[in-house]
C-alpha cells in the first residue's frame, strides 16, 4: 500500500465535482475540465498535470458521447480517450461509466487496468435509488393531484422499477407492475403491487395516470398507446416509448434520462467515489 496516492479526475457534470470531495478524503485529488471543482482537490493546468503521476485517473458516466474524445463539456475543448492512455502510466487504474469494450482492450495493451463503475452492482443499487426518487418528484411536479391515490403503471421490474414501485407505494399509489419475467411479477406481488405479464398490460392498460417506463427496448408501441388515456402521462425512464406515435396520438410524455446526475449529483458522485475506493481497496492499493 502506498504512502501518498495521486488521483486525476478529468470532465463531466457537478457529479464529477462531488465524486473529487469525495474522494479528497484519501488521496490527493486533480481534477480538470469540472465546473467549480471543490476546495479540497487541486485544479490541474492541464488535462496532463491531472494525468501525470496519477494512480487513477476518473473519468465520467458516460465516459465518451462519440467514441472518440472525452465526455467534458467544462473543459472548453476537446480530448481524446486515445491521449489519456497514453499520458497514463503503466501499473495505473482508470475508472469510467459505460466504457466500450474496444477502450478496454486498448488499455490491457498499455498495461493500465481499466474498470468500469457503471457495472458495479453497488453503484447500481444507489443509482436505482436516485433516479426513483427523481421519477416521484417529476410526477409530483407533472400531474395536478397527489400520488397518494394515483393510478401508477411501472414497466419493467428489474432495479429501477422495484425501487420505484416500492417507493410510489409508500406514497400510497395504486401501482401495477408490468413485467415479462414471473419472478419479477412475484416480486412486485410481495412488493404490495398488482402485476400483470407485460404483453397482457401491452393489450389492456386500463386507465392509469402515469405510466413509467423502465426498460431500456421499445415495449410501448401505437397499439398500446392509443389505448392509454389522453390525461395520462408517461414518464420514460429508458428508450421504452415511441414517442413520434405518442406525439400524433397526443399522449404526453416527460423524457427522463440521466436521472441521478440532474436531480442528486451530490450522492451520484459520491457514489462514484464509493466504487473507486472499494476497487482500490480489494486491489490493495489504499483502505477502504
Amino acid at each position: 500500500m502506498k504512502d501518498y496516492l495521486k488521483i486525476g479526475i478529468l470532465g463531466g457534470d457537478a457529479r464529477m465535482r462531488y465524486a473529487a470531495d469525495a474522494l479528497s478524503s484519501c488521496a490527493e485529488c486533480a481534477v480538470w475540465g469540472i465546473d467549480d471543482p471543490p476546495a479540497s482537490a487541486v485544479r490541474a493546468a492541464d488535462w496532463r498535470g491531472a494525468v501525470h503521476g496519477a494512480d487513477a485517473v476518473v473519468l465520467p458516466l458516460p465516459m465518451t458521447r462519440d467514441g472518440i474524445t472525452l465526455s467534458a463539456p467544462g473543459a472548453g475543448e476537446t480530448l481524446p480517450l486515445d491521449s489519456i492512455l497514453d499520458a497514463m502510466s503503466a501499473g495505473a487504474t482508470l475508472f469510467a461509466g459505460k466504457v466500450p469494450p474496444l477502450f478496454i482492450d486498448c488499455a490491457k495493451e498499455r498495461g493500465i487496468r481499466a474498470v468500469d463503475y457503471y457495472e458495479d452492482e453497488v453503484f447500481q443499487i444507489a443509482g436505482a435509488v436516485q433516479t426513483a426518487e427523481g421519477a416521484v418528484a417529476a410526477c409530483v411536479n407533472a400531474l395536478p393531484g397527489t400520488v397518494s391515490g394515483m393510478n401508477c403503471a411501472v414497466i419493467g421490474y428489474g432495479r429501477v422499477g422495484r425501487t420505484l414501485a416500492v417507493r410510489l407505494r409508500a406514497l400510497d399509489a395504486h401501482v401495477t407492475a408490468a413485467a415479462r419475467n414471473p419472478r419479477d411479477r412475484a416480486w412486485a406481488v410481495a412488493d404490495g403491487c398488482g402485476a400483470v405479464p407485460l404483453a397482457e398490460w401491452c393489450a389492456d392498460p386500463g386507465a392509469p395516470d402515469a405510466v413509467f417506463s423502465t426498460v431500456p427496448v421499445p415495449v410501448l408501441g401505437a397499439d398500446t398507446l392509443g389505448r392509454l388515456p389522453q390525461a395520462a402521462v408517461l414518464f420514460e425512464l429508458a428508450d421504452g416509448i415511441d414517442r413520434e406515435t405518442a406525439e400524433t396520438l397526443g399522449v404526453r410524455v416527460i423524457p427522463l434520462p440521466g436521472l441521478p446526475g440532474k436531480v442528486a449529483p451530490k450522492s451520484a458522485g459520491e457514489s462514484i467515489a464509493a466504487s473507486v475506493v472499494r476497487t482500490l481497496a480489494e486491489g490493495g492499493v489504499l483502505h477502504g
